[in-house]
């Protein structure tokens, strides 16, 4: 979310807070027993800071029985209260406050009552007047045929307020079929009717009658499709008529350009949640062969001035207008790029529809036109505000992304336009100007380095002033106040993240000139022993390497990053060595030391990345007993803590693949496993999950039962759940157990699932795995705890058959474990019975009342 958007639902949030303190107040003021509930709601930071009541809550009293609103806007929470239960009761006790809940909400009940009354008034007496049309019609209708009848039947249903779409088909239909019923006085009729009501419709029928038989005469129909194009009766069928039937006399107002726009952008103020109507532009394209001047400054006019659907609108138009007449693209870039300038509040509107509609426009122009884009962004952008100038990238963001949708490539000199604006915008002192550049040629670097040909040393210049920025502002010292420190550190997360974007945009152009780069790169890493534009240059190196097999010219920049420099250098060499050297390959025995040193370093990010550098280094038997020894260390040290159970599972497969071939296998998965029991639930489960060469260990379903219970910390309860159904599978897959203590774990932990979230799935789960493991006393136990767990109500009753049916089935494969056939026909009648009662229950029961996964 933008910064100015933030600001404003701030302010906004506290003008609520401030008028939910004086609805409070005067409730306060009203009755004693009138209370605030706020058990359903949150307390946010704008909240906890000012005091002020902004989550709002729910009116409560003893003596109101009925449905309570709950919200934020306590205004409306409490007039609603007020009205139902306060204005009649008998039990208020007076605070004696004025004013009060009663003396403000008198005032707005009556004036309510009074808007109720009026349009009663209004409904009564236009049932009045459509009574005496209905009797006029029938007058007429006594002298005509049964066609027309039928037609003035279709006149009168729409005028009681049927819906319009199946009587303007039966109207249509009857046009075409029976065109000579119509005669004059029923066609007169029928204009008259259009025009002074606006039935929706009655259009379609003439024109079709116009079609067929020449009837009404087009000079006559063509003014009638004008006034209900003015009025919004028809609107698309009198536009289509007029597009090929109208006169230039007849298409001459401004109000029909303004229409014609408003068709031919249909639908934009729709996007992007849902698609809208289809766009009409055949109006507004015959507008435009007539006089392209006078259209195009009609829809410069709206792009400039118009409100925020009216700008979108107008930019669709524009865009069909575009695709009709490439030509037109210079003529409405000034306008686009203006309307670009107002500011619209997108927080309710996703993707800010008037700008999205807008770039996309500006960026058909910059595909054909890339200079003029040019031109016209250099003489707005110098003073222009954040806002604006990120308006104005995303010009070029919408011509990258859009060429992305149509898997086409961009042109060359749109690309370098493209590369050339977000270079230029790297440097903006506003970090989310130089954020949307960053992204920008991000996305160019990934999707058409092929079609840049700017040159490779300002990209890497780009790097180079990123870099330097960002270090920059790591020095700078720190500010006093708390609000302040956040803002800061907001900030320099967006730095440190549109210079990863930059440099990965840049490595992906600079790897399909790998000479041109090698060459650059020695000078600017010999320039650069400080600050950390080798961390980034490292990310650079990786990507122009991997594509060309370029290893050998990498290693010695990766050794000297390894080597020396900040942690974040060092890491980031370590990570590299870990993605550009394949498995097996003869690793410089500098480098292997360095990495093997790393594994000790002071800095838990630089040592995270030797674990996952160590893979591709070839140690001799001796030599990986201590480097086992150490990577379980450190596994150890940090299993108990969630933030790093990342390094503790890679220590772990290192471990492991370390011990490979030496005779540790087994000792080394021993230890994995007890270090496994010391994590967080969720960590083990991940760990157990992931590493099959554990499961052949004795230990390994006692760790997995263990892995599989809640954590403690209840906010961490359902990560890893994917994980721990597949630790009940593989459980299940080991086949029958004569380990009371591991049936009793995971019966422990499906009852912990029930007590704590009502788990019956996964309890299920357990009591089939369970069944599986042979242990088919506590498999029927747990079964019966699901049977217990769930309400013995109507609506909960189908689930609680399933339930019982499972703990029938389980008690079933129990009798036969055990060879007492004499009691298995029970079973199967128990199973029968209700299998039965749950059929009776689905036949009798509407779909209404079926659980939604009967339904």
């Amino acid at each position: 979310m933008k910064r100015q958007d933030l600001d404003k639902e701030i302010s906004e949030a506290i003008e609520l807070g401030q008028r939910n303190r004086e609805i409070l107040g005067l409730a306060a003021g009203w009755c004693r027993n009138l209370k605030l509930d706020r058990r359903h709601t949150g307390v946010g930071l704008v909240e906890e800071q000012t005091g002020l009541p902004i989550g709002g809550g729910m009116f409560r009293c003893d003596y109101a029985a009925g449905t309570l609103m709950s919200g934020m806007q306590l205004e409306s929470i409490a007039l609603d209260f007020y009205s139902r239960y306060c204005r009649s009761c008998t039990f208020r006790e007076p605070a004696g406050v004025f004013p009060n809940l009663g003396t403000w909400a008198e005032p707005l009940l009556r004036e309510r009552e009074a808007r109720d009354a009026e349009r009663v008034a209004a409904e009564s007496a236009a049932e009045a007047a459509r009574a005496s049309r209905r009797d006029h019609r029938h007058l007429i209708a006594g002298s005509l045929g049964p066609v027309a009848r039928e037609v003035i039947d279709h006149i009168n249903a729409l005028d009681r307020g049927a819906p319009a779409t199946e009587e303007k088909a039966d109207l249509l239909a009857l046009a075409s079929l029976h065109p000579d019923a119509f005669d004059d006085a029923l066609i007169d009729m029928l204009i008259l009717d259009l025009e002074t009501h606006g039935f929706p419709g009655i259009l379609e029928s003439l024109v079709e009658l116009n079609r067929l038989v020449g009837r009404p005469a087009t000079s006559r129909l063509a003014p009638v499709a004008t006034r209900c194009l003015a009025r919004g009766v028809s609107v698309v069928c009198a536009a289509g008529f007029l597009a090929t039937e109208g006169s230039a006399t007849d298409l001459a107002s401004a109000d029909i350009r303004e229409i014609a726009i408003g068709l031919a952008g249909r639908g934009a103020r729709d996007e992007p949640f849902e698609r809208g109507p289809d766009p009409e532009p055949a109006l507004l394209l015959r507008l435009h062969r007539d006089d392209a001047a006078q259209v195009e400054a009609s829809v410069s006019e709206e792009l400039r001035h118009g409100d925020g659907w009216r700008r979108a609108r107008a930019a669709r138009a524009a865009a069909l207008l575009l695709s009709a007449d490439g030509d037109a693209g210079p003529r409405l870039l000034p306008a686009m790029l203006d309307g670009l300038a107002t500011s619209d509040d997108s927080r309710f509107h996703g993707d800010a529809f008037p700008m999205a509609h807008s770039a996309r426009a500006a960026a058909m122009v910059l595909m054909r036109h890339p200079s003029a884009v040019d031109a016209a962004v250099d003489t707005r952008w110098p003073g222009a505000s954040s806002d604006y100038r990120q308006a104005l990238l995303r010009v070029y963001d919408t011509a990258v992304r859009d060429r992305l949708r149509d898997e086409g490539r961009l042109p060359e000199a749109g690309a370098n336009s493209i590369v050339r604006r977000a270079m230029a915008a790297l440097g903006d002192p506003d970090l989310d100007v130089v954020r949307a550049a960053a992204d920008m040629l991000e996305l160019v670097g990934r999707y058409h380095p092929t079609s840049v040909s700017v040159a490779l040393e300002p990209l890497l210049g780009s790097v180079v002033l990123m870099a330097n920025r960002l270090d920059d502002m790591q020095d700078s010292s720190p500010p006093a106040a708390p609000l302040a420190q956040l803002q800061r550190s907001g900030e320099l997360t967006t730095l440190a993240a549109a210079t990863r974007n930059t440099t990965d945009g840049v490595g992906d152009l600079a790897a399909d000139r790998p000479d041109e780069f090698w060459g650059l790169l020695a000078r600017l890493w010999e320039a650069s022993a400080e600050g950390s534009f080798r961390e980034f240059a490292l990310r650079l190196i990786e990507k122009v390497a991997e594509r060309h097999d370029a290893l050998p010219l990498a290693l010695p920049y990766l050794y000297s990053g390894a080597l020396a420099g900040p942690p974040l250098q060092r890491s980031q060499a370590l990570r590299t060595v870990a993605r550009l050297v394949p498995d097996g390959a003869v690793v410089p025995e500098l480098l292997r030391d360095v990495i093997l040193g790393a594994l000790s370093d002071q800095f838990l990010r630089v040592v995270h990345a030797a674990v996952d550098a160590v893979r591709v280094i070839e140690l001799e038997a001796l030599h990986r007993v201590p480097v086992i020894r150490h990577l379980l260390v450190i596994a150890q040290v940090y299993a108990p803590e969630r933030e790093h159970d990342d390094l503790v599972r890679d220590c772990a497969w290192a471990a492991l693949r370390l011990a490979d071939g030496i005779g540790l296998e087994d000792r080394v998965a021993d230890l994995v496993l007890s270090i496994a029991h010391s994590m967080p639930a969720h960590s083990a489960a991940e760990l157990l999950a992931r590493t099959r060469r554990l499961r052949n260990r004795p230990a390994w379903r006692r760790e997995a039962a263990h892995a599989i219970r809640l954590d403690d910390d209840r906010a961490y309860a359902d990560l890893g759940e994917r994980e721990r159904e597949e630790l009940l599978e593989a459980i299940a897959a080991v086949g029958p157990s004569d380990d009371s203590d591991l049936a009793a774990a995971l019966r422990d932990r499906a009852h912990e699932r029930l007590d704590a979230f009502e788990d019956r799935h996964w309890a299920w789960r357990v009591a089939e795995t369970l069944a599986c493991l042979g242990a088919y006393e506590a498999a029927i136990e747990t079964a019966r705890e699901v049977v217990h767990a769930i309400p013995d109500t109507v609506e909960e009753r189908h689930q609680r058959r399933l339930a019982q049916q499972l703990e029938a089935a389980l008690e079933l494969e129990r009798r036969i474990a055990a060879g007492d056939a004499d009691s298995i026909e029970d079973i199967l009648k128990t199973w029968g019975d209700t299998e039965a009662a749950s059929i009776e229950d689905l036949r009798r029961s509407d779909d209404a009342e079926r659980p939604f996964f009967l339904a």
